[in-house]
């Protein structure tokens, strides 16, 4: 049910799977039961269906394409981007391709977004 991921978020656990779980330090036990052909045949047409047919909220397959994120390890950082002169908004690229939050690496080549951040933009 729709109102089922709130209290879930309120205990911070999403389950993966169907099953029986203990939670101890929040003192809850929750059960997460597998959808049967009669619920699903009762929710189809609904209006929640007809707008989110495959909505996590009615199984756990979650459609998130993870093909692009890289697991390889980071080796070479190419260049640092930057888009404001504040650190938080800096990211660095490594290995030519993966980008990823800017850490303090030291790389003589910076990118600017916008021209007036002391910068070749």
């Amino acid at each position: 049910m729709e109102e089922a991921s709130d209290v879930l978020s309120a205990f911070g656990f999403i389950p993966e799977s169907f099953g029986i779980f203990k939670l101890k330090k929040k003192r809850c036990v929750i059960q997460n039961i597998e959808p049967t052909e009669e619920y699903k045949n009762r929710r189809s047409g609904s209006f929640a269906d007809i707008l989110m047919p495959n909505s996590s909220t009615f199984t756990n397959v979650r459609g998130v394409d993870n093909a692009l994120i890289s697991k390889k390890k980071l080796r070479v950082p190419t260049y640092i981007v930057k888009f404001n002169k504040d650190p938080n908004y800096w990211y660095t690229v490594w290995d030519d391709n993966v980008v990823c939050k800017y850490n303090k690496e030291k790389k003589n080549v910076i990118v600017a977004m916008r021209p007036y951040l002391d910068e070749v933009f």
